[in-house]
């Protein structure tokens, strides 16, 4: 038997534990760049969540006791907001089977929008609908209030560290699974989305104040694109 060379001998070893740490360091990196990703899922959430948050309030707010054209400023702001927060959405959750359903569209907007994506769709068509002379406004408060609180049960499931995959891919791919909970029939009315496509669902059995009466008082009791 050759005798082991012991150069030969310390420079394998020198090479695998080398080996070792750069696997290790692509972990690290790998980690690293999800959780930049969850960061900046997380950020989009909560700003969706303010919005939710202040479009209930706008829709408790008595025009007749604020200043000429206030309201339909502050809606017009909403409208806008929803709108490109929905489009930011899709940076982080995409359509499912583009090359089956909207192939004529621009490719972010092809296929079948996320659960998440259609609650704050939703938003965009509730707050579109928001009358500035207050009719309606408590039911349009409470669907506002019904969507926030969904939306808050879905963007923690969607940031939380202990359940998010290690790598980007995966990460991304976690995200597109992520389910919402069925929602009531009257807020796709109420959104003026009877003709429109979504992949969450619409019960008509639930009802839009079960979860309490709307603002600052509830929280004190216990798609085709």
């Amino acid at each position: 038997m050759a005798p082991v060379d012991p150069v030969a001998l310390v420079g394998l070893l020198v090479a695998l534990v080398a080996l070792v740490i750069a696997i290790q360091n692509l972990r690290i990196a790998d980690i690293a760049a999800r959780n930049d990703v969850l960061g900046d899922v997380r950020a989009w959430g909560g700003e969706v969540i303010d919005l939710l948050s202040e479009a209930e309030e706008l829709c408790q707010l008595d025009p007749s006791r604020l200043p000429d054209d206030d309201l339909f400023q502050r809606r017009s702001a909403l409208i806008c907001r929803t709108s490109a927060l929905w489009d930011r959405g899709r940076c982080f959750f995409h359509n499912a089977d583009r090359e089956l359903h909207g192939v004529q569209k621009p490719e972010a907007f092809r296929g079948l929008r996320p659960p998440i994506l259609d609650l704050v769709a939703l938003s965009h068509g509730l707050a579109t609908g928001i009358d500035t002379s207050g009719a309606g406004r408590q039911r349009r408060a409470l669907a506002f209030l019904r969507i926030r609180r969904e939306f808050v049960s879905t963007i923690q499931k969607a940031t939380s560290f202990s359940d998010a995959p290690g790598t980007v891919k995966k990460y991304e791919a976690y995200l597109g699974g992520i389910e919402v909970q069925p929602l009531p029939h009257d807020i796709r009315v109420l959104a003026n989305a009877e003709d429109k496509g979504f992949e969450l669902t619409f019960d008509k059995s639930l009802s839009l104040d079960s979860g309490g009466p709307p603002g600052r008082l509830a929280e004190h009791q216990g798609s085709p694109t």
